[in-house]
């Protein structure tokens, strides 16, 4: 049978247009942006435990939460053992990170029955292109797993049992910054004033 199905979009036209202005970054999308916008999303269902996106490969899409919980998992540095991060919830949106980033960085599994709306990454790269506030307020701010990441690059290879990296990175990640460099070489004194 499949992993997930795609389902008709009927039931849920009626809602979306409320749903979707309620993101960030998506209320600062005119009316017209997001008609357009709901007429290019599909909604999918996953049943417990399926897979909906992997770090292997960067997605083709970012899929927007609409109903139910979505396990998003990082792996211990030590171990390789998944560990939970975070359960999302609806209006969290997965495989974003990776596309803005161009880094494929995350895995995420149902953890109840799930609605997902998904976008394919050509219709939001032109999103992000047409609408600067969009672009601004999706673009500028970390994610839980890239800090997660880099916090276990660091500490993959410390000899410290106790250390708990998810309570590290939820931590760090009110404080962490996203600077966008130009190509060579950018002096770390020079990062602030970015």
């Amino acid at each position: 049978t499949s992993t997930f199905e795609l389902f008709d979009m009927t039931y849920i036209k009626n809602t979306f247009t409320e749903f979707i202005t309620t993101l960030e970054g998506f209320d600062q999308l005119p009316d017209s942006a997001i008609a357009n916008l709901s007429e290019q999303l599909q909604a999918w269902r996953y049943r417990i435990g399926q897979k909906i996106i992997g770090k292997e490969s960067l997605p083709d899409n970012i899929t927007i939460i609409y109903e139910g919980q979505v396990r998003l998992l990082g792996y211990d540095p030590q171990t390789q053992m998944p560990i939970t991060l975070k359960l999302l919830q609806p209006g969290e949106i997965i495989g974003e990170i990776g596309l803005l980033r161009n880094l494929a960085c995350e895995t995420a599994i149902a953890s109840t029955e799930v609605v997902c709306l998904t976008l394919s990454a050509s219709a939001y790269f032109n999103f992000l292109t047409l609408y600067p506030a969009f672009a601004d307020a999706r673009k500028n701010h970390s994610y839980l797993i890239e800090v997660f990441d880099i916090l276990s690059l660091h500490w993959q290879k410390q000899a410290i049992a106790t250390l708990n990296l998810r309570e590290l990175a939820e931590k760090a990640l009110p404080q962490a910054k996203v600077q966008y460099l130009s190509p060579g070489r950018t002096a770390f004194n020079q990062l602030d004033s970015q």
